[in-house]
């Protein structure tokens, strides 16, 4: 079932309500609206609409600073792969190497 109507002052208080920064839960509080409802309002006018994640993310993770960046670990691995016949490894270990390079 469809909602009401939207005028144009709605639309215009959204706009600038949007371009101010406001979130859209606030603007549906705003304009005694579902936050549903408003989101899909802002992608029917093209606005672009971000939405956080439920729970929690790795992004959040603070890194220890000593970590190895992706090309520090390539070289390490394409040193330990171009020298694993000098280090006397086993089949089983040379092909470990092999697999992840």
């Amino acid at each position: 079932m469809p909602g009401k109507y939207w005028t144009q002052e709605e639309e215009k208080k959204l706009l600038d309500m949007f371009a101010g920064g406001s979130r859209a839960e606030e603007i549906a509080e705003t304009l005694g609206r579902r936050p549903g409802a408003v989101k899909q309002k802002m992608k029917r006018l093209g606005l672009l609409v971000v939405e956080k994640p439920r729970g929690r993310t790795t992004t959040r993770a603070i890194l220890p600073a000593d970590l190895f960046t992706h090309e520090q670990v390539l070289k390490i691995l394409a040193g330990a792969m171009s020298h694993s016949h000098d280090l006397n490894l086993d089949m089983v270990e040379i092909n470990r190497l092999n697999t992840l390079g």
